[in-house]
């Protein structure tokens, strides 16, 4: 970098530290005379004084050739000897296109010549050099610096003016809300027209405190919120366990319906199942004497029929003098077997109908209003 340059930045770095000591002393020397002028002028030398400022990475940090940021490895700021500055990637490429170029001449390079020339873009001088040679040129030092400062102040970022191109947004204009550059104010937000038009500074200065109250305000109502939150899903969750204990008392309820029912039903069951045992029980009896009647009366028909073909008389009127007093005999049997028999064993339900209607209107749930 030449001393010119470096004299312009030490320049620009006073005036970062001291950025109102020139024009205190110039407003002094000139606000008798031209106090309104002065003004204008003042103002107009801050505004761009500011964009001087941001534009330092663009100006002083960048490689001219790639316009990729400077850094301490492979971007590295080299010098030539005449004293303009490229990165060292942007170096190694022009030996790159260099060394294929002249090796595309002759097919005596086998590979890559060990030396070519390099010639500056921007004045034209040549130098002879190998990659290790290129590797070895003096760093800027400043530019290095200047990158340390540019990381330690935080100028990284610029926005740019949509309307006015390559002017940074570097002011707000409190009337209209808007952060502008500064042909904006000038054109468009002008003072005189009422728009009150200060620097990001002091825009800030002035509304992170207002911005401070309300962020306050708001992690306030966000702790109301939360708050309310909380309530909302202790709520839920209480509903949860109403749900699953009226679930539990309705289940037990008609649970004890069931036993009920299914003890009635074994109840129930287990007399007709000793209603019927008494019956085949009694049935079995007469059964049982009235099959002997039958197998009697089977046997004294053969003894008469043996008698009827012997012809003997004399027996014949003998078994048909006690076969008639037999049939005359009533059939008796030990218990009685009529046509009511039936009628003695069924399942009546007359209150099936009332206990159904109550079955279905039993419970029911109370809801309180909450």
């Amino acid at each position: 970098m030449t001393e010119c340059t470096q004299e312009y930045l030490e320049e620009k770095f006073r005036q970062f530290r001291e950025p109102n000591s020139e024009e205190d002393n110039t407003e002094n020397t000139d606000k008798k005379t031209q106090p309104q002028s002065r003004l204008v002028e003042k103002t107009l030398r801050k505004r761009k004084l500011v964009f001087d400022e941001e534009h330092f990475q663009d100006a002083f940090l960048r490689c001219i050739i790639c316009r990729d940021v400077y850094n301490d490895t492979n971007k590295a700021p080299k010098s030539l000897p005449c004293q303009h500055c490229f990165c060292l990637n942007c170096f190694l490429e022009m030996f790159r296109v260099e060394g294929e170029y002249r090796q595309s001449l002759t097919s005596a390079f086998r590979g890559m010549p060990r030396a070519v020339k390099i010639q500056c873009p921007t004045c034209r001088e040549s130098i002879i050099a190998s990659e290790d040679d290129l590797r070895r040129l003096p760093n800027q030092n400043s530019i290095l610096e200047l990158l340390k400062f540019v990381e330690q102040t935080g100028i990284t970022d610029i926005s740019y003016c949509s309307k006015h191109q390559l002017q940074p947004i570097n002011f707000f204009c409190e009337l209209c809300s808007v952060a502008v550059c500064s042909d904006c104010t000038v054109l468009d937000h002008k003072e005189i027209n009422g728009h009150n038009v200060m620097s990001i500074d002091e825009a800030l200065k002035k509304y992170t405190p207002v911005i401070n109250d309300s962020i306050e305000d708001m992690e306030m109502q966000k702790q109301k919120y939360r708050e309310k939150r909380l309530q909302i899903l202790q709520r839920m969750e209480d509903v949860n366990k109403m749900e699953k204990r009226v679930s539990a008392e309705i289940k037990e309820a008609f649970q004890s319906f069931r036993n009920a029912i299914i003890e009635r039903e074994r109840n129930i069951t287990s007399m007709a199942e000793q209603e019927a045992s008494r019956k085949r029980t009694h049935l079995s009896e007469n059964l049982r004497q009235i099959t002997e009647k039958e197998e009697d009366m089977t046997e004294r028909i053969k003894i008469l029929n043996a008698a009827k073909v012997e012809k003997d008389i004399p027996y014949m009127f003998s078994m048909y003098s006690a076969v008639q007093d037999s049939l005359n005999d009533n059939i008796e049997l030990p218990h009685r077997m009529d046509d009511g028999f039936d009628l003695s064993f069924h399942y009546k339900t007359e209150k099936l109908d009332t206990v159904t209607w109550d079955l279905k209107e039993f419970g029911f749930l109370t809801i309180e209003s909450s």
